[in-house]
């Protein structure tokens, strides 16, 4: 069962600069389409349900559930 979660102002305008600059990085692979950006949406929300708060940390966190961004970070 999912339980709503809910964030202070600071935190949505952080969850929404991550989304926006993961679909900005996206997008320079492949058209950015709404499939895309859902799976990065629920992918910032599931990194900050786990605690994740350092934008670089959940910008790294969300472009992972994009295949190409996991099959080029396990390259290094």
């Amino acid at each position: 069962m999912l339980f709503a979660q809910s964030y202070d102002p600071e935190t949505v305008a952080l969850l929404q600069q991550v989304l926006e600059d993961a679909c900005i990085r996206a997008s320079a692979r492949a058209p950015l389409n709404e499939g895309i950006r859902t799976m990065l949406a629920s992918a910032v929300l599931e990194g900050a349900r786990l605690g994740l708060r350092e934008r670089d940390e959940l910008l790294r966190f969300a472009l992972r559930a994009i295949p190409s961004f996991r099959e080029r970070e396990a390259q290094f």
